[in-house]
């Protein structure tokens, strides 16, 4: 009987406390906002560029229609095309803090250095920019053993081939319309004769088309290692630039796995800069 007793109390306590649990999760996220400002919060002073169907009250999602992937429309919604080079509708040191998550490998690195410049000057003083997107490295690694388990398993896997899979991760090849595509002897060609990996990377770079890539949004189009974006930053006026990891910012609300980091995180690098 005891035992019965026993085990009939510990189910209303779990179910007691996953009630608790479920009730602090769903709180907690606006919680972490207390700290900002009243009108940072009403205004939607946090922007994620390239946001999809991302949803949070105080963010504002920059993204551009397309039929390619779903966009949430509701408030605090910018449409606003990454290569159109033109600024972003927000005031000069207003944002708290910009995000963007494997977007960058979808523009090329004059798009990317004039996003950083809007952000820069988006931001307040020790605002803080978070990027992550596919780490090139991680992919030279995989080249370099071998590794066709790699580009598979990341959905990069192209005719069983570990230099058209390489090339895949960055670049158009695979796009029939694509003027200058390169076969898999092509590739193996130019990564053996460039000066080094990384170059070899811009050659393959500098085949991909704009137009394509306007009309395909959803390819990627560009490289990026951590030194590459630590460099381009610091090009805009960015100087306390820091090497993060998944679930890992100096900042609180950034922290959230459940609104950031979440995408390939397997894949990823992490970078924050602070204005």
């Amino acid at each position: 009987m005891k035992r019965y007793i026993f085990l009939l109390l510990k189910i209303i306590l779990n179910f007691f406390r996953i009630g608790i649990y479920a009730k602090r999760k769903k709180s907690e996220p606006l919680e972490l906002y207390k700290k900002y400002p009243n009108n940072s919060l009403r205004s939607r002073l946090f922007y994620n560029i390239g946001a999809g169907s991302f949803s949070h009250p105080y963010w504002t999602n920059v993204d551009k229609l397309s039929s390619s992937y779903e966009i949430n429309m509701s408030d605090g919604y910018i449409n606003y095309d990454l290569f159109s080079r033109s600024a972003i509708p927000a005031v000069n040191e207003s944002a708290e803090a910009v995000y963007t998550s494997h977007t960058i490998e979808h523009i090329d690195d004059k798009s990317f250095v004039y996003l950083a410049s809007e952000v820069h000057r988006m931001l307040k003083t020790e605002g803080v920019f978070r990027i992550t997107c596919p780490d090139i490295d991680l992919a030279i690694n995989a080249l370099n053993r071998e590794d066709y388990s790699f580009f598979e398993m990341n959905g990069k896997g192209l005719e069983g081939d570990i230099y058209l899979s390489f090339a895949l991760y960055f670049s158009q090849i695979y796009d029939p319309s694509l003027p200058n595509s390169l076969n898999s002897s092509e590739i193996r060609n130019i990564i053996n004769t460039e000066s080094d990996i990384y170059e070899a990377c811009n050659k393959i770079t500098s085949l991909n088309s704009k137009e394509i890539q306007i009309q395909n949004p959803s390819y990627h189009c560009n490289w990026y290692s951590k030194n590459k974006i630590l460099e381009l930053l610091k090009t805009v006026g960015f100087s306390k630039i820091q090497i993060s990891g998944y679930g890992q910012s100096q900042i609180e609300i950034l922290r959230d796995t459940e609104y950031f980091d979440n995408t390939r995180p397997e894949i990823s690098l992490y970078i924050e800069a602070y204005k």
